[in-house]
């Protein structure tokens, strides 16, 4: 579980870092975010050596969507209601 929380939070960390790269124009920022990326990934791959690949890949998600949201509305001064959290666009 501690693995599926990690791998989460570096996805919040990469979904916010991309903001930074300004669409990847900024190399150190993109490099980072790509970094980031693949330690998400390698950790949410040990986290399934425990939990079904559905439930955990679930969750990361909603880490992802939650934390991601939260940062945006505090770092970015972005505005989110319940529909955006929820929906798939």
């Amino acid at each position: 579980m501690v693995y599926l929380i990690v791998a989460g939070l570096s996805e919040v960390a990469c979904a916010v870092g991309l903001e930074c790269t300004e669409g990847f124009t900024r190399d150190w920022p993109s490099v980072v975010v790509g970094l980031v990326i693949v330690v998400s990934l390698a950790i949410l791959a040990i986290a399934f050596r425990t939990i079904s690949i559905g439930t955990g890949y679930a969750m990361w998600t909603r880490i992802g969507v939650v934390g991601t949201a939260i940062l945006g509305v505090l770092l970015f001064k972005r505005s989110v209601n319940s529909g955006e959290l929820v929906s798939s666009h």
